[in-house]
C-alpha cells in the first residue's frame, strides 16, 4: 500500500486526522442508505466499503480506477456482502438503474470533467436512489492559499449545487469542518505558506499521530464516536478552517 500514487491513504500509517474525516463522511452517509445495493466509487483501498457493509443493511460494490488499490481491498477488508471491482467512474459498466445508492467522497475535484462522472452515477441508479458526495470548497482551500496540484476542480458552493441541482429531483447540502493540524501555531502557519507542497505534506506527517487501518481498527469505530457533518443552514467560515461541501441527491 505504502507505493500508491497522489493522494491514496497509505493505510499501514495513516495519518489520524485525515482519516477521521474520511470516516465522518462514511458514517455520516449511513442514515441515508437504504437496504439494497450500494456502489462505492472511487472507493480507493476499500476502507469505507468495508465501514459502509458492516454497519448497514446492504450489498456493497466499491469500484476504482487503481487495480492495486482494489487488489488491497480484496485482500484486505472482506464480507460476505462487500465486493470491489477495478472500473473507472467514467464509465463504470454497470447496466442502467443498476443501484439502489451511490456515494463518492472526494472523487469529483480529482476529475477533468465531473459532470460526465455524475451523468455516470445518474445513468446507473434506479429511480428514487440516493446519492451521496463531497467535494473540498474551494473558498477555503485553493482560493485560501492551499493548493492541491492533484485536483483539477475545486468548487464553491454554488457551483456544486448547480451542477446536482440540474441533474437531480432533490439536493440537500451539508458541510464538514475539518481541523489541520498545528495550523494554529504561527511557525507552522508561516511554513505552510511558504514551502513547496511536498514539504508542506511531509510537515503536516511528522507533526500528525499514525494509526493501522484495518478491520480490526474500523471494527472499532461507530457513528456516535464522529459527529462534525452539520446542515449547511448553520454556517460560519472560519479562516482558521477548511470546509468539505457534502451533497445527499435524491433521482
Amino acid at each position: 500500500m505504502r507505493n500508491f500514487k497522489g493522494e491514496r491513504m497509505d493505510l499501514a500509517v495513516a495519518n489520524k486526522i485525515s482519516l477521521s474525516h474520511h470516516l465522518q463522511r462514511y458514517l455520516f452517509c449511513l442514515d441515508f442508505l437504504p437496504v439494497g445495493l450500494v456502489l462505492d466509487a472511487a472507493c480507493g483501498s476499500g476502507y469505507g466499503s468495508y465501514l459502509i457493509a458492516r454497519n448497514k443493511d446492504c450489498s456493497v460494490v466499491g469500484i476504482d480506477i487503481s487495480k492495486e488499490a482494489i487488489d488491497y481491498a480484496q485482500t484486505n477488508f472482506q464480507l460476505p456482502r462487500l465486493s470491489f471491482d477495478n472500473q473507472n467512474v467514467m464509465s463504470t459498466g454497470y447496466s442502467d438503474d443498476h443501484f439502489d445508492a451511490i456515494v463518492s467522497f472526494e472523487t469529483l475535484e480529482h476529475l477533468e470533467y465531473p459532470e460526465e462522472a455524475v451523468l455516470e452515477f445518474l445513468r446507473v441508479l434506479k429511480p428514487g436512489g440516493v446519492f451521496i458526495a463531497s467535494v473540498p470548497d474551494f473558498d477555503t482551500n485553493i482560493g485560501a492559499g492551499h493548493p492541491n496540484p492533484f485536483h483539477f476542480n475545486e468548487m464553491k458552493l454554488n457551483q456544486f449545487k448547480e451542477m446536482l441541482s440540474s441533474k437531480f429531483a432533490n439536493v440537500d447540502i451539508f458541510y464538514q469542518e475539518s481541523e489541520h493540524v498545528k495550523e494554529n501555531q504561527g511557525f507552522v502557519r508561516f511554513l505552510k505558506k511558504n514551502i513547496p507542497y511536498f514539504l508542506k505534506f511531509f510537515l503536516k506527517k511528522i507533526s500528525t499521530k499514525f494509526v493501522n487501518v484495518d478491520p480490526d481498527y474500523l471494527n472499532g469505530v461507530s457513528k456516535g464516536t464522529i459527529d462534525v457533518v452539520r446542515s449547511v443552514d448553520v454556517m460560519n467560515y472560519s479562516p482558521e478552517k477548511r470546509y468539505f461541501w457534502l451533497a445527499v441527491c435524491r433521482k
